[in-house]
């Protein structure tokens, strides 16, 4: 299923839409630029366009049991926060090889060289990546400060 196959839903306020099962996320792929041409990668879904986000791009990822990803990347401007959602594997950023299980919250700036690879032998890595540009966000002070309460009274219709 390539990218634009997802169904979504759309308020003045927020944006809804269904991936499915982590299981499932083998049936997105996208195309890879390379020196050859082009590579599919199977297993990742961009959310941006389905969301209509507007500071971010995110994306679901899954690696099959002892697979990994053939290349490395880096970003001109944006950095990753990775997060491993279910399974266990390593990411190599420049040469460092970094042991991740489910929990594993990394965050990589645009020049660091990427890649990762699946250690499992039985169960899939599924992993949130969340990616911006460096150097954008203010401070964890003014981050709290945006947040304002609502007074009104919780009412969940019956």
């Amino acid at each position: 299923m390539n990218q634009s196959n997802m169904t979504s839903m759309t308020g003045d306020n927020y944006a809804v839409t269904q991936v499915g099962a982590w299981e499932q996320l083998d049936r997105f792929s996208y195309e890879v630029p390379t020196a050859k041409g082009k590579m599919t990668v199977a297993g990742k879904v961009f959310l941006g366009q389905h969301l209509g986000l507007t500071s971010c791009e995110t994306s679901l990822n899954s690696l099959p049991p002892n697979q990994g990803i053939p290349f490395y990347h880096k970003h001109q401007q944006n950095e990753e926060m990775y997060v491993v959602l279910r399974g266990q594997g390593e990411f190599q950023v420049d040469g460092d090889v970094i042991t991740v299980t489910e929990g594993s919250v990394l965050r990589i700036a645009p020049a660091g060289e990427r890649t990762l690879r699946n250690t499992s032998a039985t169960e899939a890595l599924v992993w949130l990546v969340v990616q911006a540009p460096a150097g954008q966000y203010p401070s964890l002070e003014s981050e709290i400060a945006d947040g304002v309460g609502v007074r009104k009274r919780v009412n969940w219709p019956t």
